[in-house]
């Protein structure tokens, strides 16, 4: 099975891994703030971007996504929620000279 992702999730993992130096600005982490979801919200939120949605896969392979999801989150459940933190990072700045990426 192999699943795609979208061009907005990848740039916002190279952004994640870049030094901030490198847009020649700053960042921010903000405080983590509680967030809880049950166990098939979750599951189902993967299934609301572009690339892993019910209408890009087949049957067969969203069934084989949709265990292999629960079986990873299975030791994490608590009453069937998953208690998690959610941490921004926010970057400002203007890219510096010589800086590339995918996009332009």
């Amino acid at each position: 099975m192999r699943l795609g992702a979208t061009t907005s999730v990848i740039f916002v993992i190279l952004l994640l891994g870049m030094k901030p130096m490198a847009f020649g600005g700053r960042t921010l982490h903000t405080q983590p703030l509680p967030f809880v979801q049950s166990g098939e919200d979750y599951l189902l939120s993967f299934h609301s971007r572009n690339g892993l949605s019910y209408d890009r896969m087949s049957r067969a392979d969203a069934r084989a996504f949709d265990e292999a999801v629960r079986s990873a989150i299975a030791p994490f459940l608590q009453d069937g929620h998953l208690f998690l933190s959610v941490v921004n990072l926010v970057a400002w700045g203007k890219p510096l000279a010589g800086f590339q990426t995918h996009l332009e």
